[in-house]
């Protein structure tokens, strides 16, 4: 991995998470439905940036494949049940004190609090951990995919379009769903010296980005009223979104400034962690005392304050150092 391409990760990292936040925040109301795709991005691109990361220094050995393992476990697999464990007492108290309902609501003690906790069955406790949960179940077969990937150079396209009719058949939330975007990272990883020139070549050809924004205009248009969880032309655009993502990232140096990018990118994997109790206490924090203004207003403030209130939460945990190196899956230390 170059320097060049290790900054570009950085601030697609960053640029993501915030996506997340937004999704969270307002994307699913339905008068913000322009928005939609767009941060609906941010999903299919982190998939493709676990995939290449795995397969840096990546060989087809028992040896590598037991350190692969054991560094998923510490860097996901334990801070998915911290975060679990942290968000159990939000939902209690989300039902109990301010009487909200949670679909997610467990008993403290309860066979399935301890199986969600562990394994994310029946549900996650903390919603977004999903994500986190498939990226550790890709660490058992991520060699399977790279040894299909190593033999199928040329013929790339037609495993991905092998793979795709199989994989819609997955719900969202399985690490199957998006083998399409794994694939992809493995690619990149696997044959890096040769995408590096291609994309080489296209940083030349900046109506790459008028052709990216036609795109992105046309699939919000047919995709104003289609369900995020069950369109498959709403699949399709998310496979193949990371495409462009590149593309972009080839065309302009810096999407987000740098200073910004090097403040926030230490934190970006607690935020996305934490960040869904910090946009519903925002969203009522502005619904209770700003419902009069125009719900633009509203749905950004909530954004900003959101992202404001978690980030400076997870500022204050990098202080307590050893909670930090597990919040942060060892990471940081």
């Amino acid at each position: 991995m170059t320097t060049a391409i290790s900054q570009k990760i950085r601030s697609a990292n960053v640029l993501m998470t915030l996506f997340i936040i937004a999704l969270h925040t307002f994307a699913w109301d339905e008068r913000m439905w322009p928005l939609r795709p767009l941060v609906n991005m941010a999903v299919p691109v982190f998939f493709v940036i676990s995939s290449y990361l795995y397969f840096q220094k990546w060989s087809f050995t028992l040896s590598c494949y037991k350190k692969k393992l054991k560094s998923r476990f510490w860097s996901l697999y334990v801070p998915f049940i911290v975060y679990n464990l942290l968000y159990v007492p939000y939902i209690w108290l989300k039902v109990t004190v301010f009487h909200a309902t949670d679909t997610r609501e467990l008993i403290v003690g309860s066979i399935d609090m301890v199986t969600s906790g562990l394994f994310g069955y029946p549900n996650f406790p903390n919603p977004v951990l999903w994500y986190v949960w498939a990226v550790f179940v890709f660490a058992f077969f991520a060699p399977l995919m790279g040894w299909f990937v190593k033999r199928a150079k040329w013929s790339f396209p037609l495993l991905l379009v092998a793979v795709l009719p199989l994989s819609f058949l997955f719900p969202n939330t399985s690490v199957f769903y998006w083998l399409p975007c794994l694939l992809l990272g493995c690619f990149i990883a696997v044959y890096e010296g040769d995408v590096i020139a291609f994309v080489r070549k296209l940083s030349g050809y900046r109506w790459l980005v008028f052709f990216f924004l036609c795109y992105l205009f046309l699939f919000t248009y047919i995709l104003k009223d289609e369900d995020v969880f069950s369109s498959l032309v709403y699949y399709i655009f998310r496979m193949s979104a990371p495409y462009f993502a590149i593309c972009i990232y080839a065309i302009c140096d810096n999407l987000l400034p740098q200073s910004f990018v090097k403040m926030v990118h230490p934190y970006t994997f607690p935020i996305y962690c934490l960040h869904v109790v910090f946009v519903n206490l925002s969203m009522q924090f502005i619904l209770h005392y700003f419902a009069f203004l125009h719900f633009l207003l509203i749905q950004f403030s909530a954004f900003i304050l959101a992202f404001s209130l978690v980030f400076l939460f997870c500022v204050m945990l990098s202080r307590i150092r050893p909670v930090w190196k597990i919040l942060t899956g060892f990471r940081y230390s």
